[in-house]
């Protein structure tokens, strides 16, 4: 049974969305690492827990855009985290 048309959303939407969970989930996963490392320090037990949190941060950031109904949410969301998280690396550092 193929899906309801009026519940999907147009071309552009799913490719902005899903641009914007790749790209900007891996931005988020990133930026919140690296703001996270500025109060903990760089440790090796850090580095390796980071690249394993990040890629489930990542994942979770992707999965969370194509919950949106609008692309343009997404990616104000997404900026305003990474903005923030780039804040307070530069404050802190």
């Amino acid at each position: 049974m193929p899906a309801n048309k009026r519940h999907l959303g147009s071309r552009m939407q799913r490719i902005s969305k899903t641009l914007a969970g790749i790209v900007g989930g891996y931005l988020i996963a990133m930026a919140f690492h690296l703001a996270i490392g500025i109060f903990w320090g760089s440790s090796p037990g850090w580095i390796q827990t980071t690249t394993y949190s990040s890629f489930a941060v990542w994942i979770a950031a992707i999965i969370v855009a194509l919950l949106f109904k609008k692309a343009w949410q997404v990616w104000a969301i997404y900026g305003s985290i990474i903005v923030s998280c780039s804040v307070l690396i530069y404050l802190f550092r």
